[in-house]
């Protein structure tokens, strides 16, 4: 539910009061025969009573329309954290990217591998050697070698 709607539905209930205060108050007045002073401590009672209820009619509504304000401030401040963070995720896609595009265009036998695993592990893979196979050539872990094979594999759009 919008902070708009309650606004709204909290402002509509405080014209209702007040309407029904204006009926009370026009019958009084309109009444021809001079009312007893039991009817007098009667009408001023609801008349306080309504009075009361409308204060805190509006009490409570600017409590809710504050608590609507931080609670719309905090998303707002969350909605800018996850931005900022999908930012980051989109460069380090494009940077690991450009990454591969570096890899993929040198050719596999002008590959230099000299004694880093990971290289000839990557040369391996775009190779298309079979992840066991690399991983006994290279000493690697299965899951370091599932993540080389992931950053080979052609990304789909």
């Amino acid at each position: 539910m919008s902070t708009s709607l309650l606004y709204v539905m909290l402002v509509g209930f405080d014209v209702i009061i007040l309407i029904v205060l204006l009926v009370i108050l026009s019958r009084t007045v309109l009444q021809r025969d001079a009312p007893q002073p039991e009817e007098n401590r009667h009408l001023n009672s609801l008349k306080i009573s309504l009075e009361k209820l409308m204060c805190d009619s509006e009490k409570v509504s600017q409590d809710m329309l504050m608590s609507f304000e931080e609670q719309k401030n905090y998303l707002k401040e969350l909605l800018s954290k996850i931005e900022e963070k999908e930012r980051k995720l989109r460069r380090y896609i494009i940077h690991a990217d450009d990454i591969l595009k570096q890899v993929n265009q040198i050719k596999p036998q002008e590959k230099s591998v000299d004694n880093d695993p990971y290289k000839k592990a990557a040369v391996l893979v775009a190779q298309g050697k079979d992840p066991e196979e690399v991983q006994k050539q290279c000493g690697l872990t299965t899951s370091e070698i599932d993540l080389i094979v992931q950053l080979n594999r052609p990304k789909s759009l």
